[in-house]
């Protein structure tokens, strides 16, 4: 097969994300814009255990959730399931879950890794070490993320950004070759906005008539400073 049909072939891919909704966060809206954009050429399965999403030519499949809490137990429980389902008959598997299983693995928050150890020596490091194997829940992540990251031939590890791309390769540099930036976006833009637009913009928001502003937008806005 050539390249180029094998560029078009119409691959079966399953989707991995616990939370399948809109509302769950800016990483699970990353994940339902993606699924719509493949779902354009190629046979998309999403497995998650909440679902509020529909779309005509994606098929859903949703996972138990015997045990909400703790939610590293959940965590490990929805890996193994995943692992389950899916452990034949698709050409692709893509988690956006922390999970060992799955040939592209998209990253959207700091590893466990980094938040725990990068940066600390000393006592700091021994006292860090001391908290993690005297805890069942960041032993079960840390081994998940181990595993995640392992270096194997095909397997991807997708960033949405350059920041989050350089803290990966300073916690686990032999992913280097494997990572690749895929940034969010949007689907269409309205084009250049007029004075009378900014300044109602300005007013409805509460901001002043001149001067320039910073505009963030996020889901749980506090946590991420």
């Amino acid at each position: 097969m050539s390249q180029v049909e094998n560029s078009s072939r119409r691959l079966r891919i399953a989707v991995l994300n616990r939370l399948f909704k809109p509302t769950a966060g800016g990483a699970e809206r990353y994940s339902i814009a993606l699924v719509e954009q493949l779902a354009m050429r190629h046979e998309i399965h999403v497995f998650a255990q909440e679902i509020a999403h529909r779309h005509p030519d994606v098929n859903y499949h949703r996972i138990p959730t015997p045990l909400r809490r703790p939610r590293w137990v959940n965590q490990l429980w929805f890996s193994a399931a995943t692992w389950w389902y899916t452990r034949r008959g698709f050409d692709v598997v893509h988690s956006h879950e922390n999970t060992w299983h799955g040939q592209v693995q998209t990253v959207h928050v700091l590893p466990v890794w980094h938040n725990l150890f990068v940066g600390r020596s000393g006592v700091a490091l021994a006292l860090r070490w001391v908290k993690v194997v005297t805890s069942p829940r960041l032993l079960t992540y840390l081994a998940l993320e181990i595993m995640r990251y392992r270096v194997r031939n095909g397997r991807l590890i997708v960033l949405p950004s350059e920041s989050l791309c350089d803290v990966m390769m300073q916690t686990f540099p032999a992913t280097s070759a494997s990572l690749r930036v895929l940034t969010p976006g949007i689907p269409e833009v309205w084009g250049v906005t007029t004075d009378a637009q900014r300044r109602y913009a300005r007013r409805s928001l509460g901001l002043p008539a001149d001067g320039q502003c910073i505009l963030f937008v996020g889901n749980d806005f506090r946590k991420k400073g």
